[in-house]
């Protein structure tokens, strides 16, 4: 039993480590193709002639609106694009509601200073559709000349959904994505001090794996779970898969019941095959060996009433060939006696 309990926890441990795995190439394939857009974006002359324009007129808004929302086709609905401008005050979002991202100070604003091309911003928020953002991946809108004056910015904001639906497992996991700052993205396992904390903080720091690990135990508020953990993004982020390990004993104990009942079905369907089986060898046989008694006995009639199409069969067969033979050998050495004793009466 506790070599069962074992060989399942084994299992669910590679499930759980291979579902990390798998979902942790899936999402560095969703950043990095983002990137790829928005980067593509932000380099079209259209876009930059726009951003760069000291005025702008409505066929030029529709135009910028189309190419951002041509830039989410075929995504999750709550993707959203923004575009501003730092030259005109335009501003862009394929949402009716759009966020003030020019605001001073932001982070992610001095991140794309300090970083060439697109940023993966981690950035936990409800937008104004109470969508739950993740993420965002920026991009800065720079002058086609050698100068790379900063004329505006483009965002895409990565909503949750689009992170936890590339889970693909039966087990109920729940997952937690964070940076090397232990900064909270998505926290379905309860990490945070509580369901709005942006950051892993007091004792539950020193739970959090720094690395990749694979199938270990790990206690958040008084749970145990399960745990396995793969980097994304050249190791900017951390995202983490975690099983309640009450689920494992309980799924533990599920398999051990099913192997119980399937094991006991098992030897009641051999006893009553067996019995079946021995039935239908020892009676025909005891059968032959009755009528066998009653000829010995002197009961030449005596036949068997066994009909199968199997050797015992046969054998039935040709024990009744046997005394009819006998029978009729008797009867003819009957009739030889008889006729004997009259021709002695005769003379």
């Amino acid at each position: 039993m506790i070599v069962s309990q074992r060989i399942s926890q084994v299992r669910i441990e590679k499930s759980l480590g291979y579902s990390c795995q798998a979902t942790s190439e899936s999402v560095t394939s969703l950043f990095e193709e983002f990137s790829e857009r928005l980067e593509y974006f932000c380099n079209d002359s259209q876009v930059i002639e726009a951003v760069s324009s000291s005025r702008f007129d409505d066929d030029a808004r529709q135009l910028l609106f189309q190419k951002a929302s041509l830039l989410l086709a075929g995504q999750n609905s709550n993707f959203s694009l923004h575009l501003v401008s730092k030259v005109n005050g335009l501003s862009i979002c394929t949402k009716e509601k759009s966020l003030l991202y020019l605001q001073e100070g932001w982070g992610i604003l001095r991140a794309l200073d300090e970083q060439n091309g697109a940023v993966i911003y981690p950035n936990r928020f409800i937008d104004a559709d109470n969508s739950q953002i993740c993420a965002t991946i920026a991009h800065a809108i720079e002058e086609e000349d050698s100068t790379g004056t900063v004329l505006g910015y483009a965002f895409i904001d990565v909503p949750q959904s689009s992170i936890t639906q590339l889970v693909s497992s039966d087990m109920n996991i729940v997952m937690a994505l964070l940076d090397e700052n232990q900064y909270l993205m998505i926290d379905q396992i309860g990490i945070g001090e509580d369901s709005t904390a942006n950051f892993v903080m007091g004792d539950q720091r020193s739970n959090v794996p720094v690395s990749s690990i694979s199938g270990e135990m790990r206690t958040f508020k008084g749970k145990e779970y399960l745990i396995s953990s793969e980097f994304c993004t050249n190791e900017d982020f951390l995202l983490l898969f975690a099983v309640q390990y009450g689920m494992v004993s309980r799924s533990n104990s599920y398999i051990m019941t099913i192997t119980l009942i399937m094991a006991l079905i098992s030897i009641l369907l051999c006893l009553f095959f067996s019995y079946k089986l021995g039935n239908g060898f020892s009676k025909p046989i005891a059968s032959i060996q009755q009528t066998m008694e009653k000829v010995q006995a002197g009961d030449l009639t005596a036949r068997t009433s066994v009909t199968r199409s199997d050797e015992i069969g046969d054998i039935s067969k040709a024990t009744n060939r046997m005394v009819e033979n006998i029978e009729q050998l008797f009867n003819e050495n009957l009739e030889k006696q008889d006729r004997l004793r009259l021709a002695e009466i005769k003379h």
